[in-house]
């Protein structure tokens, strides 16, 4: 792949000649430019998938993003396909399965398929010293984390299938994770906001 190069760190004893003791995978990625309006997204239009075939695409997750929608569609006119969609974003301390999502979905002639998945952006800490010794944090939520999304046609599905995928990221943050309502509170104020586009909200309680 273009946006995809790996190499090795090998250590090798000379003498005498015993080849690498151990070695060192490397893997750089580079993600591909999002388009910003309406909001960021990204399409892959009229592609053709045989039996096996895959496609992969590494974005960048935007500043601001909490969730993203995958949308395929068909444009076959009389052919149907069976495909499998493979997301993950790799978060530091966080095993794979965290925002690791895997689905298996069949499109039908000039059919739409949607699959959401939760993102996550970058949240950098900075400490900042100041003159009489104290500390203060600083916390800004930073997009940097990169999105892998693989779309592959079933093996075992024969012909071949024509289809486009487009993903789009979405963005809502309240002001805190942990809302409580006391008794004898007629009103909690909440504040959302949402960087990316707007959005409509449903709060929902449960």
């Amino acid at each position: 792949m273009p946006n995809l190069c790996d190499s090795e760190i090998l250590l090798c004893v000379l003498q005498p000649l015993k080849g690498p003791v151990f070695e060192i995978p490397i893997t750089v990625v580079k993600p591909e430019p999002l388009v910003e309006l309406p909001r960021p997204h990204i399409e892959r239009l009229g592609l053709t998938f045989r039996p096996g075939d895959l496609s992969r695409t590494f974005v960048q997750v935007p500043e601001g993003a909490t969730w993203a929608v995958i949308r395929a569609r068909s444009n076959e006119q009389e052919a149907t396909g069976k495909f499998v969609l493979h997301a993950v974003q790799l978060l530091p301390k966080l095993v794979v399965r965290t925002f690791e999502h895997q689905k298996m979905f069949s499109l039908q002639e000039n059919a739409d398929y949607t699959y959401a998945i939760p993102v996550r952006g970058k949240d950098l800490i900075y400490c900042v010293r100041l003159p009489v010794g104290a500390t203060i944090t600083l916390r800004f939520f930073v997009g940097g984390f990169l999105l892998e999304v693989c779309i592959a046609k079933w093996w075992a599905n024969l012909g071949n299938v024509n289809i486009s995928y487009s993903i789009h990221f979405h963005g809502v943050s309240p002001d805190s994770k942990n809302i409580f309502l006391h008794a004898a509170d007629g009103i909690t104020r909440i504040e959302v906001t949402s960087p990316l586009h707007s959005e409509e909200v449903i709060i929902t309680f449960q």
